[in-house]
């Protein structure tokens, strides 16, 4: 799992980098008329961070939902494991209707108001983000209650029966059905660890189709929006997603630092 770690902070120096590519696209006009090879490099970005991801999960996948590399701020926003897809259109409709209604004020004041707006959202592209934000959140909500129900069985007869396997012996460890089978030979025992087992299962099954349904949304998205506001739009996900992990970091920091010379000041005295 260090390696993830590992490759995380890669992938976010590089998501870094491809922000400055991005803001640099948006104020050069010359380079808005060739952003396709740019928006297709940051989706690749995306892709292959689902990737790895996927790979880590089958490796650990309680330690996906409760990531070291990301702060404590970052964890205390995460939907199954990451960040909840229909995120994604209150982006796009602050950062780019948002955008739409002040040029079109602007246009107004300056009576250029039949001129074309690149930035705009038609209303072909509105109802497209609409089902799609529809569709979104209907399988949000089909995945939280999936969640809900596996998070229901911890109170189901095996799980029960785990704490009076512990209070038997002393020597059986977390996700060891090995252990349990020598030290007690109760049909409980067995069972409870099989559903722990099984219980890591479902965990990563939800966590595979939640990712599919954040990239799914991402690329659905770009779909709709034209280069122009697509590019907008990756630059504000990119911009949020990184200042989080700032701040998160430095209130990490932060944290510990106090923790750090409390326990000094206490050895003092």
């Amino acid at each position: 799992m260090s390696g993830f770690k590992a490759f995380f902070n890669q992938w976010i120096q590089e998501q870094g980098l491809q922000l400055q590519e991005l803001k640099a696209a948006e104020s050069d006009p010359e380079a808005q008329h060739q952003l396709a090879p740019l928006i297709l490099r940051v989706i690749h970005h995306y892709e292959n961070y689902y990737k790895a991801k996927a790979d880590a999960t089958k490796e650990d996948v309680l330690r996906m939902y409760s990531p070291s590399w990301t702060s404590t701020l970052e964890n205390s926003f995460m939907w199954i494991a990451g960040w909840r897809p229909s995120t994604i259109f209150h982006l796009v409709y602050t950062k780019i209707a948002g955008i739409q209604a002040e040029q079109e004020l602007d246009d107004f004041l300056d009576e250029k108001g039949n001129e074309e707006k690149l930035t705009s959202l038609s209303p072909a592209q509105l109802m497209q983000l609409d089902e799609l934000q529809r569709r979104t959140i209907r399988e949000e909500v089909s995945i939280s209650e999936k969640m809900a129900k596996l998070q229901e069985k911890t109170g189901d007869q095996p799980f029960v029966n785990l704490a009076e396997i512990e209070t038997t012996t002393d020597t059986v460890s977390a996700g060891n059905l090995a252990e349990i089978e020598t030290t007690t030979d109760t049909v409980s025992g067995r069972s409870s660890y099989a559903e722990i087992g099984m219980h890591e299962k479902g965990l990563m099954w939800l966590l595979e189709k939640a990712d599919e349904l954040r990239l799914r949304t991402l690329k659905g998205v770009v779909d709709i929006l034209s280069p122009l506001q697509s590019l907008r739009f990756l630059t504000v996900a990119a911009s949020l997603h990184l200042r989080v992990h700032e701040i998160g970091e430095e209130k990490d920091q932060q944290r510990q630092s106090s923790t750090s010379n409390s326990g000094q000041g206490d050895r003092r005295q």
